[in-house]
């Protein structure tokens, strides 16, 4: 017997690099990803990047990216 969900489990990958974020949102990849149109909040996945793993995002920022 299969299981019904609720949604059917669409997800996008994003990279950690500020640069990322604002070329996926440019480009509307967020919509394209998950076949619906959505806001993302680009302050809330900012500080999840920046929680899961700071150096990354101070690197991204002193490289420039």
């Amino acid at each position: 017997m299969a299981r019904e969900r609720e949604h059917q489990g669409r997800g996008a990958y994003l990279c950690r690099r500020q640069s990322c974020l604002d070329r996926a949102l440019q480009r509307r990849a967020f919509q394209r990803a998950f076949r619906a149109t959505v806001t993302p909040d680009v302050d809330d996945i900012m500080m999840a990047l920046a929680a899961e793993c700071p150096k990354a995002i101070e690197a991204n920022n002193t490289a420039g990216g």
